[in-house]
Parts: C-alpha cells; structure tokens; sequence
C-alpha cells in the first residue's frame, strides 16, 4: 500500500515538474517569436503623448515607397535618443524598403562627410535613396520655440526659457518622401523687379512640401523653362516688360500656372494688368476699406478678413473655419473675357466694403470718387488650356506676424495654393507634438524583461505554489 502511494506521488512530482518545463519552453519559443517581430508588435507606446505612433498620412506614403531608403542615425554608441530609435523602428517595421542604421561619428567620423561638410548634432539624420539624400538636423526633430515672453525674459533678466516640440514623424516622413519623389514640383520665382521675398519661415514651410524654388530672370531666359511647375511673382515694385509680358502670356496659353502676389501702391504697372486681363480679371485700383465690423481686424479697418469662397484651394480653411488675414489691400474685379475662361473668387470682402482712390482721406465712409464693393481681394483664373492665375491683392499676407494673428490661415491659404497649381496633392501636414509632459519609452529590453516576467517567472511562480499547497495538503 505504501509502495504505491509512493508511486503516485513520483507520478504526481514528474507531472508538475513535466508541466513547469513545458511552460518554461513556452516562454522560451514566446521569447524568440517576439525577438523577430517588428518593433509595431514588440514596442508599445505607452506615452499619452504617442511620439512614436505612426499617423495615417505617414503610411500612407511609406505604402508607396518601392526603392531602397537608408537612414542612418547619427549618434555616439550609447547617446542614442530612445524616443527617436523607437520612432525609426516603427518605418522599418512599416515599409520594407526602409533600413535604419546607427552610425557613431566618433569610430567613423568621415562618413558623413559623404553627404554634408557640415557637422551634424547628435541624433541627427542622414536619408539616402538612389535618387537623391537629405539631412534632418536635430533641430527639426525637436523643435525649440520662443514666446514674446520669453524673448522679453531674456532681454530683460538674462533668464532662458523657450518651449520643446517633438515633430520627428513630420520631419522624418518629409525627407522619405523627398527622396522617393521622382519629379519635384520646380516653383520659379520671378526676379528683376525688387520682388518681396518671402520669410524664412515661409521658405521652410514651402521647403518642407518638398517643393524647389528657383529663382528666373525672364530677361535672361526668354521664356518659362520647360520643367516649371508654376510661376511665382511677389509684388513687383516696377513693372514687367512688354517682353516678359509676352513669356508670361504664352505660358498661360499652354496651360501654365502663376500664383501672382500684388500690393495698393496708389501706382499703375499696365503690363502686369495686361497678364490678369487675359484671364479675365482687372485691378480697382484703390484702398479697400471695409465697413462690416465681422470682417476686418478691430480698429483696423484696412485689415480685412474676408469671406472665404468656395473652391479646392480654400477648402482646408472653410472646413476648419480657419481665417485670412489681408491687410492694405485693393480689389480685384472680374472683366470682359474670352468664353473659354472662368474666374472664382476665393477671398471676398462684405458689401458694404469701399475702395478708397484718395489715399488722404480723413473717413472710412464713401466719398465721391470711392469705388463700392464687394471686391475680391483672391481671386482664381482658368483659360481653356488649363492655364491658371491665382492672384492675391496683398504680399503683406506673407508677413509672419499677420500669419500667427490668424494662427496659420495666411500660410495655409499659400501652400494650399501651391499645391493646387503644381499638382502636389500628397501634401504632407503632420502637427508637432507639445513636450509638456516627459515621454514613457518601453524599448526592446524593457519588452524582453516584461514578456520574461509574465510568460516564465509569473507562471513559473504559479506552478511552484501549487506544488508546495498539494505538498502541504499531502503532508496532512
């Protein structure tokens, strides 16, 4: 009898520890499994801030990937951003033309002098495909910006202080695509007549839809070069030549695209006029002031926030009741045309809206002379060839400061614009991230040890408590 409880008990011990291995090879098999999965499956994001979940419009270009992209990260062996490395695993793990590679400029200084003569921060990007490579400073991944306040705090008390965004998809997803685009979109910018140019702010924007501005000297080419996308003109202070005139009109007729910017100077320039009346549009050549309190800027009646049209360019902006802001404007009006072109308005000022001819006036209110509204003050043109020319009465629009009054919707008007006449519509708009709370990064590691503790330690514990409970049970 004692003999087999003994041998009962031998059973029972052989099954538990039998048990205890099957689920210590478990984890193992688990381990493993996991070690070859893509860091999408291996690496959760636990911030609240999700800086390292890939955003709709990021996989959207990566699906459309089809050539080889390397991304070297370039940071010291032990210096690495973890934040950043976990972000570059996940465009590994979507596109599987995308390899990420550490390089440590300390054991291989003279690899990034391939790319750039520059020195490159720690953690900054180095992106290359067949076509052509690019260069993502740290500085575009996180992003520091300065308040007034903090400006004024500087000056004032030496103190420092300025806020941290994380925009590493925006910045990351942009340099993928501009190295897999095959043919960028070439914006020429008119020159030779004191143009405005545009801010650095609105340079890197328009740099970062991966578009190339180029500046042209119609004098000198003769003509609109054939890989133009469209044609940029900035509020020239003198006029275009009859010449010009000439380039300008025929590349209109065969189908061209200009985006034209003009300002109220109280002056005429008849060869530009002559370029929108060919596609049906005329200058009112006054100071439009509005009298309808909804559209302008308080106290500042020459600063208008004119009614948004409806057109593909305008959009984004009626979608999210974003506004424009235009300030020291004239109208422009709709004229006699050839049956084959149609003109759109995109921004429209109220009724009640005056163009001023006396540039000393003393009222907002109409006198003799003053020209009734409404005006356009945006305005789009297409002639039968598809030729387009969006015209704009105001380059002051451009200006950064009346850009922020309107958080973006200056800006948002122009790259729209862009991107309608050159035919980018893949556009990328990826917000940055706020760093105002610290991100929670679980690496690999981290996922290692937490898979260890739940798949062998946690059942392993289980199993050695049941085996001591049925012990002290059978000991009673």
């Amino acid at each position: 009898m004692e003999q087999n409880q003994n041998k009962k008990t031998l059973q029972r011990g052989a099954l538990g520890t039998v048990s205890a291995a099957v689920v210590i090879v478990i984890a193992i098999v688990i381990n493993l499994i996991v070690a070859e999965l893509p860091a999408t499956f291996t690496s959760l994001d636990t911030s609240p801030l999700n800086l390292y979940t890939i955003g709709e419009q990021t996989e959207q270009i990566l699906a459309g990937v089809d050539t080889p992209v390397d991304i070297y990260l370039i940071a010291t062996s032990g210096y690495e951003n973890a934040t950043l490395m976990e972000l570059l695993a996940r465009y590994e793990a979507k596109c599987a033309n995308i390899t990420v590679k550490t390089i440590d400029p300390v054991t291989n200084p003279a690899f990034t002098m391939q790319y750039t003569e520059e020195d490159l921060e720690e953690n900054s990007l180095i992106v290359v495909s067949e076509l052509r490579h690019t260069i993502v400073p740290y500085e575009d991944i996180y992003v520091q910006t300065f308040s007034d306040e903090d400006i004024q705090n500087y000056i004032n008390y030496g103190i420092v202080n300025y806020s941290t965004a994380f925009a590493g998809e925006a910045a990351i997803t942009t340099a993928v695509d501009y190295v897999t685009t095959s043919d960028l979109p070439v914006i020429y910018t008119l020159t030779g007549h004191s143009e405005v140019t545009l801010s650095e702010t609105m340079a890197g924007y328009v740099s970062a839809k991966n578009m190339d501005m180029v500046d042209l000297s119609l004098v000198a080419s003769g003509a609109v070069p054939q890989d133009a996308s469209m044609v940029l003109i900035i509020s020239p202070k003198t006029d275009i030549t009859e010449a010009e005139l000439t380039a300008l009109s025929d590349y209109l007729t065969a189908g061209g695209k200009i985006l034209l910017f003009t300002d109220f100077t109280g002056s005429t320039q008849p060869n530009l006029d002559a370029l929108a009346a060919k596609m049906g549009m005329t200058r009112a050549n006054g100071l439009v002031i509005e009298n309808s309190s909804s559209n302008y800027y308080p106290g500042y009646p020459h600063y208008l926030l004119p009614a948004i049209g409806s057109h593909t360019i305008t959009a984004p902006l009626a979608e999210n009741k974003m506004y424009v802001l235009m300030p020291v404007t004239h109208g422009i009006l709709e004229t006699e045309h050839d049956a084959g072109i149609t003109v759109t308005g995109l921004l429209t000022t109220s009724k009640s809206a005056i163009a001023k001819t006396n540039v000393e006036f003393q009222t907002v209110q109409k006198e003799e002379g003053d020209l009734e509204g409404p005006f356009m003050v945006g305005a789009a043109a297409e002639n039968a060839s598809g030729g387009q020319l969006v015209w704009y009465s105001s380059s002051n629009m451009l200006v950064d400061d009346m850009d922020s009054v309107v958080s973006g919707g200056n800006s948002t008007l122009f790259l729209n614009t862009l991107s309608a006449l050159t035919g980018k519509t893949n556009t990328i708009s990826i917000n940055s991230i706020d760093l105002s709370t610290d991100p929670l990064v679980v690496s690999d590691l981290a996922s290692t040890i937490w898979t260890a503790l739940l798949c062998v330690i946690l059942p392993l514990a289980i199993v050695v408590a049941g085996f001591l409970y049925w012990n002290k049970r059978h000991r009673a």
